[in-house]
């Protein structure tokens, strides 16, 4: 077992967390803003960023290394985009992550297995969305996700057809949301970027972006890809041509739903099988991580 001195944790780790990583936990006034937001914190009340944060003001270093929730988080950052006072803690989770990794509190190999489960976790989103899209019964216990979670999603599955070189389709309708669509040069910063593009034949804003600019308006507003964006923002805040790649899938959720193709129920039966998905997903880390982290149970709420 790992004993931290507190010197190891005290000079080290908290010198980096209040500096160098740029946290700005300091600045938290407990408002519980990033909770509210937090996709993981709305479907399983078992992930609260203040508390981290407040944690690490507390200097409670080596507790936060153990703790299941650190592994919970999905980095899409909303926490840090919502927080009025510029506290970042999607960026302290990532430190202490890697800490945990430093200290051999989490080991490389399960580590690995744990990014796979992030795999997984957007192959089983994709054939949720794909199955409510055709207006498919999906069951409420998620008996589907080791199945889907093992298979992977085909390259063709929706292939984009390009109809002709040098033509650029007019829209038939303009964008609800200024996007400046037309500036893309097709970099990859924004799926760099992307928090869920781990797999690309599950999820590459790119793809979307592209076939937007081609006209390929019909195929997107139906494309299951669309419905998998978390909102977080990171495609647009990488973007140094300045396209607003969240709002370009915004607009087309609107136009989908506008235009009446999808399923009457479909945004309900979505939010639901999402919370469900993100709590069989936290029990798939509980899973991985226990008798592997050590010590992992003795913070667990």
């Amino acid at each position: 077992m790992s004993n931290l001195s507190a010197s190891d944790i005290g000079s080290g780790i908290i010198e980096n967390l209040l500096g160098d990583v740029g946290a700005e936990n300091d600045h938290c006034i407990s408002c519980n803003t990033c909770r509210i937001e937090c996709p993981a914190n709305i479907a399983t009340s078992l992930l609260q960023p203040r508390k981290l944060v407040r944690m690490v003001s507390l200097g409670l270093l080596e507790e936060l290394m153990r703790l299941p929730e650190i592994w919970y988080c999905l980095q899409c950052k909303k926490c840090n985009r919502i927080c009025p006072m510029d506290v970042k803690p999607s960026l302290l989770i990532k430190h202490i992550r890697q800490e945990a990794i430093k200290h051999s509190i989490m080991d490389w190999e399960t580590f690995v297995k744990y990014e796979a489960l992030g795999i997984q976790l957007q192959r089983v989103r994709w054939q949720t969305v794909t199955h409510l899209i055709q207006n498919k019964k999906i069951s409420a216990d998620l008996r589907e996700w080791s199945k889907w979670a093992a298979q992977p999603i085909p390259q063709d599955h929706h292939p984009i057809q390009i109809i002709g070189m040098g033509q650029r389709p007019r829209h038939e309708q303009q964008p609800i949301f200024p996007t400046n669509l037309t500036a893309c040069v097709t970099c990859k910063e924004c799926t760099a970027a992307c928090p869920i593009a781990s797999e690309l034949s599950v999820f590459d804003p790119l793809v979307i972006f592209r076939m937007a600019n081609l006209g390929l308006r019909n195929e997107l507003i139906v494309h299951p890809a669309i419905w998998l964006c978390i909102g977080c923002e990171a495609c647009t805040t990488a973007c140094h041509q300045s396209v607003r790649g969240h709002m370009i899938i915004q607009d087309l959720k609107e136009l989908a739903m506008k235009e009446n193709r999808l399923p009457h129920d479909f945004e309900l039966q979505l939010e639901t099988h999402q919370r469900a998905l993100y709590k069989r997903y936290q029990l798939e880390v509980d899973s991985l991580l226990k008798g592997r982290l050590k010590n992992y149970l003795a913070f667990c709420p």
